[in-house]
This record gives C-alpha cells, sequence and structure tokens, in this order.
C-alpha cells in the first residue's frame, strides 16, 4: 500500500466531525464515490445523504473515496489498485460494490479515470466474478445514463430514499443463492423498480443512424420507470460530516423540498425531479435543533426555495 495516499485520506479523516466508521465482521461493504474532488463532493448534500442513509442500515458499511487530488497522480500511476476508501484506507476491490454518486455530465470521465486507477478493468461485461459490483446513481444518471451504459453494471434511476430499502433488501436475499453476476443482475432489474441494467437491453437504430428502440432481454422490464421519494416520510436530507476542506466547512445544511414547479427549460430540477415536494416546517425545525451544536449557521437549499409555502415560519 502506497503510505503517501494512506496518509492523505488520514489528514481529511483527522478534520472532519460526524465521520461515520463501523466494523467490517458480517457486513455488505460498499464504497461510495464521488468522481471529483474531495473538496467538491464533500460540498454536495445529496452525496452527504446517500453516505448516511446507506450507513443507516445495519447489514452494510458505507465508505467513501474521491477523485484524486492532482498532487496525487503520479503516486496513483505508480501504483494502480490504491484508490483508497477515507474511512479505512482500504482499496477499493475489497469492498462488495461500488457506487458512484453523479451529480454532474462532465464527470462522467473521472469515474472511468477513477475505474482504471483502482486496478478495474473499464468495461463491465470485462469484469470477473470476483470484482465487486460497479453500479451509479444521481441526478445525472437520471438525465442521461448512456454515455456509462459499456462500463456501469446496474444504475438506480430516481431518488436514494425511494429505492435503497428495496434495493439492499433484495440484495440481502440473493446473497444466499449461488448466482452467476448476470443472473444477480437480472433478478435485481426484474423485482426492483427503477434499477437499469443496461446489458439487458439491445439497442436497434434505424438506417440514418438514429435510435429506433432499445429491446428487453432475459425478462427485463421494457421500461424503467424513475422513482420518486415520498418526503412526508423521509428524513430531511442534511449534511452528516463537517469538514473545513468544503465550500460549506461551518454550515450545515438542510433540504427544503426537491423539484420546481416553474418548469424552466434550461433547469434539469423543473423535469426531473417533478411533482414538486416539501419538507414540512416542523421537520426541518427539528433537524435545525440536532444540527445547531455542532454549527451556529444553516443553510437551506431548493431550487426556488422562496416558493415553499411555509417559507416564512421557516426563516423564522
Amino acid at each position: 500500500m502506497n503510505w503517501k495516499l494512506k496518509h492523505r485520506q488520514q489528514l481529511w479523516l483527522a478534520a472532519e466531525r460526524g465521520t461515520i466508521r463501523k466494523d467490517w465482521g458480517g457486513k455488505i461493504r460498499v464504497a461510495l464515490g464521488f468522481p471529483n474532488r474531495y473538496a467538491v463532493g464533500m460540498s454536495n448534500l445529496g452525496f452527504q445523504s446517500v453516505y448516511q442513509a446507506l450507513n443507516r442500515l445495519e447489514t452494510l458499511v458505507c465508505e467513501r473515496f474521491f477523485y484524486p487530488e492532482p498532487e496525487d497522480f503520479p503516486e496513483h500511476r505508480r501504483a494502480p489498485g490504491n484508490l483508497l476508501s477515507v474511512e479505512s484506507q482500504r482499496p477499493l476491490r475489497d469492498f462488495d460494490l461500488i457506487a458512484f454518486s453523479l451529480a454532474f455530465e462532465n464527470d462522467y470521465p473521472n469515474l472511468l479515470e477513477m475505474l482504471a486507477l483502482a486496478g478495474l478493468p473499464l468495461r463491465s461485461a470485462r469484469r470477473s466474478e470476483a470484482l465487486p459490483l460497479v453500479v451509479a446513481g444521481g441526478i445525472a444518471v437520471c438525465l442521461n445514463p448512456e454515455p456509462l451504459a459499456l462500463f456501469v453494471d446496474l444504475f438506480f434511476a430516481g431518488e436514494a430514499e425511494s429505492l435503497l430499502a428495496s434495493f439492499w433488501e433484495r440484495w440481502l436475499e440473493l446473497q444466499s443463492h449461488d448466482l452467476s453476476r448476470q443472473d444477480r443482475l437480472l433478478a435485481l432489474a426484474r423485482d426492483v423498480p427503477g434499477i437499469y441494467v443496461p446489458s439487458l437491453y439491445q439497442d436497434r437504430y434505424q438506417e440514418d443512424g438514429t435510435l429506433l428502440a432499445m429491446e428487453p432481454n432475459f425478462g427485463a422490464p421494457p421500461r424503467v420507470m424513475v422513482q420518486r421519494a415520498d418526503l412526508s416520510s423521509a428524513p430531511v436530507c442534511q449534511t452528516s460530516v463537517f469538514t473545513p476542506h468544503t465550500e460549506f466547512s461551518n454550515v450545515a445544511l438542510l433540504e427544503l423540498g426537491r423539484g420546481c414547479g416553474r418548469g424552466c427549460r434550461f433547469c434539469a430540477a423543473g423535469f426531473v425531479c417533478r411533482p414538486p415536494r416539501y419538507q414540512s416546517a416542523d421537520k426541518l425545525r427539528q433537524a435545525a435543533d440536532e444540527l445547531l451544536p455542532a454549527t451556529d449557521r444553516l443553510g437551506l437549499v431548493r431550487a426556488a426555495g422562496s416558493d415553499h409555502p411555509q417559507v416564512i415560519p421557516i426563516c423564522q
């Protein structure tokens, strides 16, 4: 193991508050990656929320990893396979599942570079049964997963709160069966709404080269529907780990809601995240009370946040 790269993770850990560290014994091991630098990933509320949600599940341990810092690339290229998790500084090959949170299409090339730095084949078809599954979710996936279809085994189409519980329940059931990688992917795609496995579909093109259809194979669902969360029963999406190495170093972020009813053509939130949904003022106030011991600054996050029907009592 490269000690310089390991030291980088240890420095980040030492500066954090709220890090979740769990014992690996008997648990599914998930590496949650953000395909950009640490400062960018830890400023992303969605990434932090998924990290928190996964670690709430008793049956798994979730650790983070990030796109390397520029000065670390020479070390990575000298010793491929040393892309490490932050919490335990273990290589990605030690995990059962590698999950990417994708917020921006511009980060798609970074995902491929991270797989290469981890010592994994880029194309999903070339990864053996012994290697971790590579999955991805996030707003960019809901917009357009196809540029990564050859490289990612499975996509989460929708919001984490509506997908994670059913996915892990089915995953645990499949653990008790001696299934091949492809059979496991088929079972997940067939049984869990919102799961898209590109290898189960065949593209058909017209004579002019434009896409005509994506035909399902092996009993895969003909359409994959994006899953929406019921925010009335979901925890408030909020900062879980504080670090000075972010844009919001001492600010606790709270999500007011999702979606936007204005429908501006340039904005994904008005289309991908429909319908507009809001967290109640009472839930937000309770979440704020829990966060205030860690900081005296709160940030409220939402597209068109002033549209919240309770915006005045929330601000008061």
